[in-house]
């Protein structure tokens, strides 16, 4: 079964509500890449072939991305999903970091599994650190 596939067998799946179906990509997405740590040690060339690195997702052929790239894998697979997502950019002094924010009907989910490692955390059976709620909402308690 491909990615493509496996994805829409989740996100077709009637019985799933939002909130499954965005942590279920969010790990599946944790499991198959890794960061790609020459991103850090690049020359300016490298490294913005690197950032700027296209994901086909009926055809990875390069499973090392780094917080662009993987933002926009996410962002891609659940706006054709119907999902308000968006990517997010914060600057640092030394690089630029990006994330996942996605609008869900009674909540907003923070998606970003590169920051604290979750890409690693994930192949480990560890708890993830950045997949957050950005709201204060009761409802996603029930």
């Amino acid at each position: 079964m491909d990615i493509e596939t496996q994805i829409a067998n989740v996100f077709e799946n009637k019985n799933y509500n939002d909130l499954f179906k965005v942590r279920w990509l969010y790990l599946y997405i944790c499991k198959l890449f890794s960061y790609d740590i020459r991103y850090i040690f690049a020359n300016d060339d490298l490294r913005n072939k690197i950032y700027n690195k296209k994901i086909d997702i009926k055809n990875i052929e390069d499973f090392e991305i780094v917080c662009y790239t993987i933002a926009r894998v996410i962002t891609d697979i659940l706006n054709n999903y119907g999902y308000d997502c968006e990517i997010i950019k914060e600057y640092d002094t030394k690089f630029s970091h990006v994330y996942v924010v996605v609008k869900c009907k009674d909540y907003t989910l923070k998606l970003d599994p590169t920051k604290r490692h979750d890409l690693t955390r994930v192949k480990i059976n560890s708890n993830t650190l950045d997949f957050k709620l950005l709201n204060d909402n009761p409802k996603f308690f029930d």
